[in-house]
């Protein structure tokens, strides 16, 4: 049987910020809804206390929420393996700029703007609670789970991805030796 708490059939969400003339982007670790209010959604959004695009989202208070289709795990890998000083996270992509500045991937099959209303911080990460107006999958395409993103990497990216895990394990235990 599966792990009741398994991450493989969660949804892969993309957050796409800007700061000071520079964009970000980042794969969320986790985003889950957070109230059930009709006209306004509220979630929360746990993100990397390691990553230059948690540290824009913060200083700006606000994000672009996207989802890929099951067919962008290229795009989904690239987003949550490079660090964001490596450049090349927008590389190859298909983007419009928003009027706040942050780029909307075109192959997104939904998207919209977020707003941080407060956060916590964790040993490892921050957890933003936020709001949105309701998002909406306006194409036929399935979105991209965590299954379905492993399942499409090569050996060699899932390597590279192993390599993250660790990089970022080993920070975390840093943080609970300090």
């Amino acid at each position: 049987m599966d792990n009741f708490l398994s991450v493989k059939n969660l949804v892969v969400y993309i957050l796409t910020s800007a700061h000071e003339g520079k964009h970000y982007g980042m794969a969320a670790t986790w985003v889950t809804p957070a109230s059930l209010r009709l006209d306004e959604v509220r979630f929360t959004v746990a993100l990397s206390k390691f990553n230059d695009s948690t540290a824009a989202i913060r200083a700006t208070k606000k994000f672009l929420l996207q989802i890929l289709p099951n067919n962008e795990a290229r795009t989904a890998f690239r987003m949550g393996v490079l660090h964001s000083n490596e450049g090349g996270k927008f590389e190859d992509e298909a983007f419009t700029e928003t009027d706040s500045g942050h780029r909307r991937l075109n192959h997104a099959i939904a998207s919209n703007e977020a707003q941080v209303i407060s956060e916590l911080e964790t040993e490892d990460r921050f957890i933003l609670y936020c709001r949105m107006s309701p998002i909406k999958n306006t194409s036929n395409l399935e979105p991209l789970t965590h299954q379905c993103l492993f399942n499409q990497l090569s050996d060699s990216e899932l390597a590279q991805l192993d390599q993250k895990f660790k990089q970022n394990s080993a920070q975390d235990a840093g943080l609970k030796d300090a």
